[in-house]
């Protein structure tokens, strides 16, 4: 696998909604697929210099998607279609470098789905990873700890962990257990 960012192709300060639309589509998948090889323990994720190479690819997303917000602000659906939307926001969520920039984007998130144009779950998500990367407690179990020796997942630390189904709930999430479950742990 090409750990090469698909960003780094193009060359245009100057983002319209559309060449987003195409552009965020080859994005989302790579940086999807670094993290899975991470989870799967594969033979490459375990080289020498592949976490430097993920940085790296992260690093040029972030630079780019830095962009695209600037220009654009929030990607809605409506505006350059939901998958790239989707991918934004997945690119936002792998933005760990960038907390503040994270945060920025949660708060012109915030209305975006107020109108129907992305999902409750994905701001729940990016709520909790702007929460943890700015040091405190996360609101929804989404953010988890990932030990590949044992293949089990656990939650970084919550906020009032009694309340955590409740707010889950709120936002379309089900029962943290069930996440637990589906992330290999019994």
């Amino acid at each position: 696998m090409c750990l090469t960012s698909p960003c780094s192709r193009l060359t245009s300060t100057s983002v319209a909604p559309l060449a987003f639309a195409t552009e965020g589509q080859g994005v989302g998948p790579t940086d999807q697929r670094l993290n899975q090889m991470v989870v799967d323990g594969t033979e490459e994720s375990r080289q020498a210099g592949f976490d430097e190479r993920k940085s790296k690819v992260y690093e040029d997303h972030t630079a780019r998607i830095m962009e695209i917000f600037k220009e654009i602000g929030y990607p809605s659906a409506t505006l350059v279609g939901e998958e790239a939307s989707e991918a934004f926001w997945l690119l936002v969520q792998h933005s760990d470098s960038k907390p503040m920039f994270q945060e920025e984007v949660l708060l012109a998130m915030k209305p975006v789905v107020l109108a129907g144009e992305a999902s409750n779950e994905s701001l729940a998500l990016l709520t909790d990873r702007v929460r943890i990367n700015t040091d405190r407690p996360q609101l929804y179990g989404t953010q988890v700890e990932f030990d590949v020796s044992l293949g089990r997942a656990t939650p970084k630390q919550l906020e009032e962990p009694r309340m955590v189904d409740r707010r889950r709930a709120e936002v379309g999430l089900g029962p943290l257990w069930e996440a637990w479950v589906r992330c290999g742990n019994t």
